[in-house]
């Protein structure tokens, strides 16, 4: 594998590591005390969908660089 592809894959654990602990201090702690509001649950959606969405186009680039490309004439 190529180092490109391993930064990028290494990226993609860091940000899946980020919007978890975002899930778990912004969201599930709150839940268990009780002490939740709307906002709290709006604003740990927005980050759930951002570190996704890094994730996502992290991965279509790893895909990319594995794909072959046609030959330039």
């Amino acid at each position: 594998m190529n180092r490109t592809a391993t930064r990028l894959l290494l990226n993609n654990l860091y940000y899946a590591l980020f919007t978890a602990g975002m899930v778990y201090f912004g969201v599930l702690q709150r839940v268990i005390a009780g002490e939740y509001t709307l906002s709290t649950v709006v604003v740990t959606f927005i980050w759930v969908l951002s570190g996704l969405g890094v994730i996502a186009f992290d991965l279509i680039d790893i895909i990319a660089l594995f794909k072959p490309t046609p030959d330039a004439e």
